[in-house]
């Protein structure tokens, strides 16, 4: 008669408890590892559509409903931060006219900075944990607004000399 069931040695009961146990670590760090990066990658992505999109609504003086206040520069950087949807982290926003100009022909320039959290510390973010987006485009139509910074405070160590 033909044995249906086999019964493993005594020797390699356990055994794939054990190794269960062993790659159990291993593959929830990878796990944790793919969703800092994949949150990292999503706020780059986001910040710099943000940072374009912010630039040509300021550049034509065309914004969404929401941004409030009269400012054009104010309203620039509420775009921004509107069509940046940040997961990872806090945002600063910085709106430039050429020489503080808003005049048909000059630059604009919208620079948006992102503070990065990781879940795990693991993942190799950028050094400073910083994601950095800069649009500029051509001023369209002439207004007579001045520049925008945001007004919290950088995180320790950044500062907007890329902006420039």
């Amino acid at each position: 008669m033909i044995q249906l069931f086999r019964r493993k040695p005594p020797a390699e009961r356990g055994a794939a408890a054990v190794e269960f146990a062993l790659l159990v670590p291993i593959l929830l760090f990878l796990v944790m590892a793919i969703v800092d990066f994949g949150m990292w990658y999503g706020d780059s992505i986001t910040i710099r559509h943000g940072t374009r999109e912010a630039a040509r609504a300021g550049a034509v003086n065309d914004f969404q409903p929401g941004c409030p206040g009269v400012d054009r520069a104010a309203k620039t950087a509420c775009v921004a931060e509107k069509r940046s949807d940040i997961v990872g982290g806090d945002m600063w926003v910085k709106v430039v006219a050429e020489d503080g100009d808003w005049t048909e022909g000059n630059s604009l320039t919208v620079c948006a900075l992102v503070e990065v959290t990781g879940t795990t510390g693991v993942t190799p973010l950028p050094n400073d944990r910083l994601v950095r987006s800069r649009a500029v485009s051509r001023i369209e139509v002439t207004d007579p607004s001045s520049d925008y910074t945001d007004p919290d405070p950088l995180p320790t160590g950044a500062t907007w000399a890329w902006c420039t």
